[in-house]
């Protein structure tokens, strides 16, 4: 976790969302009124390589990158704004790689024009949009708001160039975040009403499950797909973990850094690569996934004493036990609530692993 290289963008605004961008291997990032690009991987002055992309309209909230994977030399970048806009801008190669004079070598930050990049926008919310995604399993973007009509889009990229009707998900008092779960080809939405809502993307009219337990406003989503769990965090800084085909509750953890209010998680993603989950606030904070019970780092206890003997019984799916005490025990290895089959000793772990 070690920092590579960093730079400052030299913008009184604030920077609300940055990305990657996979064919000119750049960062992406937006501020409130300008994107910025930066080739962090160029030699000397790491200013030296910021393009600063403006004017835009509206307020930019948000950023993402489209992999589509079959572009070459440039890259597709969907923006959300407080206008209600998903705007599909197109950065190129030669957009960065036009010569300069010599004024402008000297210059730290490059400026460019934001009227000579194409940029398709349309109004799909009544409120600020405050997260966008793309989902290339579905090869659909996903756009969401606080707007209580059409608090969740989920729909192609062309629906952005026309006026056709859109796929848009209603949810009360909107939606702050959403997940996809590719294994079980379902989408999780979230927000200030507290639930967790289960769609199927070609049904927009009625949720599929609902996850209830939240006490505050859902912020963030991410989907562990190996073991398809959902993780949620709220604003009091609680993270759930939910088995997406149960619609059970596996676990409940929390930040214990700072008060409530204090120290507030602003970003959350899961790394399926290594089983991690990364948190960002003032730290970055680490939790691996383990084979873990609830809160702690404890093994099930079913005995005061040593257990001598051990035998499972397949046919009914019981475990027998017997400790040094001659205390006989029966355990059923069954769900609680569905009644479906399932490992005792299968949570998430709360004890972080690194802040830094």
């Amino acid at each position: 976790m070690r920092v590579l290289t960093s730079t400052n963008i030299a913008d009184s605004s604030w920077v609300t969302g940055c990305d990657y961008l996979t064919q000119l291997k750049r960062v992406v990032a937006v501020t409130e009124r300008t994107v910025v690009v930066w080739d962090y991987k160029s030699q000397g002055s790491c200013q030296d390589n910021c393009f600063i992309i403006k004017p835009m309209e509206h307020c930019l909230l948000c950023v993402c990158t489209v992999n589509l994977g079959d572009q070459l030399a440039k890259d597709d970048i969907l923006m959300g704004d407080d206008g209600g806009h998903v705007n599909l801008f197109t950065v190129t190669s030669d957009d960065f790689g036009l010569k300069q004079s010599k004024a402008k070598k000297k210059s730290q930050l490059q400026i460019l024009d934001s009227r000579k990049f194409k940029n398709i926008k349309r109004k799909l919310h009544d409120d600020w949009v405050v997260k966008v995604k793309f989902i290339s399993a579905l090869n659909c973007f996903g756009s969401c708001s606080l707007d209580s009509v059409h608090s969740f889009v989920l729909d192609d990229l062309k629906r952005l160039e026309d006026n056709l009707p859109v796929r848009e998900f209603s949810v009360p008092r909107g939606v702050n975040a959403f997940t996809y779960c590719g294994k079980a080809n379902i989408i999780v939405t979230g927000g200030d009403d507290k639930v967790l809502r289960l769609w199927h993307p070609n049904i927009n009219t009625k949720p599929v499950g609902k996850l209830l337990g939240h006490l505050f406003s859902v912020m963030e989503i991410v989907t562990n797909e190996k073991d398809q769990h959902i993780i949620s965090l709220s604003t009091a800084k609680v993270f759930r973990v939910w088995d997406i085909q149960t619609l059970s509750l596996l676990q409940i953890f929390h930040d214990s850094q700072g008060k409530a209010g204090e120290m507030q998680i602003y970003a959350m993603i899961f790394d399926n690569n290594h089983g991690t989950l990364i948190t960002g606030s003032s730290v970055i904070d680490i939790y691996p996934l383990t084979r873990m019970i609830q809160d702690t780092k404890q093994v099930p206890q079913t005995h005061e004493r040593n257990i001598n003997v051990l035998a499972y019984n397949r046919a009914f799916h019981q475990v027998l036990t017997i400790c040094a005490e001659s205390i006989v025990k029966v355990s059923i290895n069954l769900h609680p609530l569905t009644g479906r089959k399932k490992n005792v000793a299968v949570a998430f772990i709360t004890d972080k692993l690194l802040s830094n």
